[in-house]
């Protein structure tokens, strides 16, 4: 088995017993095959982000198994390779060499069995609360497709009930107190006492035009918008109802902004409905649907009870498991376009999805999380209360389909009920915002009702969960500002997921910046919290990174520093950009490669590179910066070469020169200077980056056959690693004794030999 060379060769992956083939370079380690496996197979086994192959046990055969040609059935080679008699177990550290002398394509040699997490973390949430996880419960046929068959499977017996069928009388009743007509105080005729009025002082920020209760006297604002709907006489008629309100029967309206939100419907949205149904982007529909449909009765009808949000995914999760895999479970966290959901109990009561061109598989993922909505709900209710759920999907051609989630009956049965809205029809389409702003007070009501002692259930079954792997999400994004909605195809949500468990770049000033972006986190580099690995919405070939960095460390003054010097010798890390975040900042950074010792074939690249690295220590010395922490995974290089990257300066220090002197063990272990890991006495910041220089270099050395090349550059590693911190060569005469080698064309790219002037000595 040659160094140079790739292998190819089956593994198993004891999650799911999967048959993995396999292919690395023949220099690999056993840790780099579970490496390989995790790069390739992370959608089918999302629990790979959160392991370490210093996690996982690897075992090779005593006999390796054959893939014979008329053996077609995965299955069977993979009960052959779990004979746990035929295993003995492999360090990862170790060389494929161990696995045999010669690896083929046609074996299996290494079972790799990952720590049993998942069954810790589901026994963890049943401690916490068996009975919400029971209700959180949703089987899917598969985990990235969500289809109308899911929906049927997860009413459990229950039905699915569209606009001509007969309803359960509990249903029906909900439906008719959606249908009723508003009532709305009637003005009197006299003229107009402002004195004993609740009209707003003047300067009042407050907006809201207020109906009293008792005696409406109009204000000028109430009196036009008032005007303006009533001019809409038969409709008008049709959607509200005049009356004396008492205290027994209160009206309705209480804000006549309720008016103009109809006429705005009739004059504005009514209008524009030929243009809309014929545009391409879901963008504009979403966002006229909203504005004109679900931010008047929600955002603007200020509740104690319940609050409105957009683009939000949902504050706990629900667990996913399979019809073909029960056992093995997963958490979902889900994300409305929008959303009105409880303040004190999490429990969303409506939720919205709008709908691409191209793909309408939302409105099946939609109502199967609407049906754990509407279970969790009813648990939470006092015995003899029924709770429900609304679901609003909207299609392309404007159709507002509107479903009530319940379960009426003690059993699990849950009943969905469907009522479409045309909303190119003026007569349904304020009809529909009817319906909304008397969901709006139906919510406020049922909100009131839920029993209290169910306040912080759902925040403790996120907590519970918290060590349960994440199905990917499928989080909506969109190149809008972050007031608009816009469903992305279904295609793509699926192939660009999003991480759920974000920890701080969940907060919504970071979401915020990822919007102005366009990017969207696919994964928080493992063991980096602070660390999210990003990619553009529209092109995922465009990939960086987002850095948390937190008040008060240093490392955001220095980048400002660096990256503003121009020069081809600065390889600090750019471009970049930096914002202002509650707690910190956030730096967005480019996919600048791997570390540096990750070079596909360092032999190729060994001199170039040693030159970039001496030029990128040798700037910042001679810009009054050592970055105290120089070691490969500080290093970027693209696999198969290009421009060096320096990164995390957040253990810098300003220097006046070799003779700045500090004290105290700064860096990473096996990278620190002798003078630096002892701890006692002073040290020069500048000579103690020349060890970890010297240090970082001579690794990658090490990963090239000898050559000249090698043999130099090993000599100056040396040096750079004398123990005598003054004997250690400046990074300025290094490159100086670089200039007098040159590369030699009769023996390839990196060979030098010595010309005719001697370097300084």
């Amino acid at each position: 088995m040659t160094t140079s060379a790739r292998v190819n060769f089956y593994a198993v992956l004891a999650m799911g017993n999967e048959l993995c083939f396999i292919s690395v370079s023949a220099n690999s380690r056993i840790a780099h095959i579970f490496e390989y496996i995790k790069s390739r197979y992370l959608e089918t086994h999302p629990v790979l982000k959160r392991i370490s192959y210093k996690q996982c046990k690897f075992y090779k055969f005593k006999n390796p198994v054959i893939i014979l040609d008329d053996v077609l059935d995965d299955i069977d080679i993979v009960q052959q390779c779990l004979d746990e008699q035929n295993w003995i177990e492999v360090l990862p550290d170790r060389s494929l060499k161990v696995l045999g002398s010669e690896l083929r394509n046609d074996h299996v040699y290494l079972v790799i069995k990952p720590p049993q997490l998942e069954e810790e973390a589901i026994e963890n949430v049943l401690k916490r609360d068996e009975e919400l996880f029971r209700h959180l419960q949703v089987t899917v046929a598969k985990l990235q497709s969500w289809t109308a068959r899911d929906v049927e499977h997860n009413l459990d017996g229950g039905t699915w009930l569209t606009d001509s069928q007969e309803r359960p009388d509990s249903i029906a009743d909900i439906e008719d107190r959606l249908a009723r007509a508003r009532t709305y105080a009637v003005p009197n005729n006299d003229p107009p006492s402002y004195a004993d009025s609740p009209r707003l002082l003047s300067g009042s920020n407050r907006s809201i035009t207020p109906i009293t209760p008792a005696r409406f006297i109009p204000l000028p604002d109430a009196t036009r918008d008032l005007e303006n709907a009533s001019s809409y006489k038969a409709l008008f008629d049709n959607i509200f109802l005049p009356a004396v309100p008492t205290e027994d029967h209160p009206v309705d309206v209480k804000d006549t902004r309720e008016f103009a939100a109809f006429f705005s419907v009739l004059r504005s949205y009514h209008q524009d409905c030929a243009l809309l149904v014929n545009d391409s982007s879901s963008s504009q529909k979403a966002s006229n649907f909203t504005v004109h449909f679900i931010s008047p009765p929600f955002f603007s009808h200020r509740s104690g009870h319940f609050k409105y949000k957009e683009q939000t995914p949902w504050e706990f999760p629900i667990f996913l498991n399979t019809r073909d895999n029960r056992n093995a479970w997963c958490k979902f966290s889900p994300a409305s376009d929008c959303m009105v959901s409880s303040t004190s109990f999490l429990c969303p009561f409506m939720i919205c999805q709008v709908v691409s061109q191209r793909s309408e598989s939302d409105r099946f993922r939609m109502l199967v999380q609407g049906i754990a909505l509407a279970r969790v709900g009813q648990c939470f209710m006092p015995s003899g209360e029924k709770f429900f759920v609304v679901a609003i999907y909207l299609r392309e051609n404007l159709t507002a389909e509107r479903y009530i989630v319940t379960q009426p009956g003690a059993d699990r049965k849950v009943f969905i009920v469907q009522k479409n809205f045309d909303l190119t029809m003026a007569n349904e389409a304020v009809a529909f915002l009817r319906e909304m702003y008397n969901l709006a007070q139906e919510l406020d009501s049922l909100a009131g009702k839920i029993d209290p002692k169910n306040t912080t259930r759902l925040a403790d079954i996120k907590v519970a969960a918290f060590e349960l792997i994440s199905l990917t999400s499928q989080a909506q994004h969109n190149t809008t500002p972050r007031t608009t909605l816009a469903s992305v195809f279904e295609e793509n949500r699926e192939a660009s997921g999003v991480q759920d468990d974000l920890g701080v770049f969940d907060a919504d000033d970071i979401q915020g910046i990822l919007k102005r972006m366009d990017c969207q986190i696919l994964f928080i580099v493992f063991g980096h919290p602070f660390l999210a690995f990003v990619s553009n919405i529209e092109d995922d070939s465009q990939q960086g990174y987002l850095k948390f960095v937190k008040e008060g460390q240093k490392e955001i003054e220095i980048l400002r520093y660096l990256t503003g010097i121009e020069s081809p010798s600065n390889h600090t890390i750019s471009p970049v950009q930096i914002w202002s975040v509650q707690g910190g900042n956030v730096i967005s950074m480019p996919m600048a490669g791997s570390h540096l010792t990750s070079l596909s074939n360092a032999g190729a690249h060994l001199w170039p590179v040693a030159e970039q690295l001496f030029e990128a220590v040798d700037f910042m010395h001679q810009h009054g910066v050592a970055h105290l922490d120089l070691k490969p995974p500080n290093i970027l290089l693209p696999a198969d070469g290009g421009r060096l990257s320096i990164i995390d300066f957040n253990r810098y220090v300003r220097v006046k020169g070799t003779e700045t002197m500090f004290r105290g063990i700064v860096g990473t272990i096996g990278y620190l200077a002798p003078e630096v890991a002892a701890g006692q006495g002073l040290y020069s910041a500048i000579r103690a980056d020349l060890w970890s220089c010297g240090k970082t270099l001579d690794e990658l050395c090490y990963m090239c056959s000898p050559s000249r090349d090698r043999n130099a550059l090993l000599e100056i590693a040396r040096e750079l690693m004398n123990e005598d911190p003054r004997q250690r060569p400046m990074m300025s005469d290094v490159l100086k004794r670089l200039a007098y080698y040159k590369v030699d064309a009769n023996t390839g790219p990196g060979y030098f030999s010595l010309s005719s002037v001697a370097p300084p000595v």
